[in-house]
């Protein structure tokens, strides 16, 4: 009985990082105009960079510039990107406006995070083709380490 208990208590321990490295295949969000936007793995044909965020995020602000200068780089190159803005306390679209930046938002992504194994802002993930998470931005990295790994994630997915 103490094996089972044993073994259950550690597969629920990795049950989350089981669901981080494995992507759901399938999920839809509305965009700014009210759009659903669907995302399909199994029609993928390109890498995907999921970043999540909130607008009351200072962690988020710092990472916001390199993650719009690798959009501006990679959008036309074959790269898909989903900014999916989580658990918002204020205007998200107001401070995409207000900072220039344009990438396009998706919003109300807390079902999606969760599918994830997210748990807080920002987050970051490079998905490969085959549906296989290549890289995920880890707590701590700086905006300049999460920028230049991105970019090599993307380049080795793109060769």
């Amino acid at each position: 009985m103490k094996k089972l208990l044993i073994i259950f208590l550690l597969t629920c321990c990795y049950l989350p990082t089981a669901m981080a490295s494995n992507p759901p295949l399938e999920w839809a969000l509305k965009d700014a105009w009210g759009d659903t936007v669907h995302y399909n793995q199994n029609q993928q044909q390109q890498p995907t960079v999921l970043f999540f965020w909130a607008s009351w995020c200072p962690f988020c602000h710092k990472l916001m510039p390199g993650f719009q200068r690798v959009y501006n780089d990679y959008r036309n190159k074959g790269v898909t990107f989903y900014t999916i803005n989580v658990w918002e306390t204020g205007d998200a679209l107001a401070y995409l406006f207000d900072h220039d930046y344009e990438f396009p938002v998706l919003i109300d992504g807390e079902k999606v995070a969760a599918l994830y194994g997210v748990k807080g802002t920002p987050a970051l993930f490079v998905i490969a083709p085959d549906g296989q998470i290549r890289y995920q931005r880890r707590e701590g990295d700086s905006p300049a380490a999460v920028e230049a790994q991105t970019r090599k994630t993307l380049e080795q997915l793109l060769k």
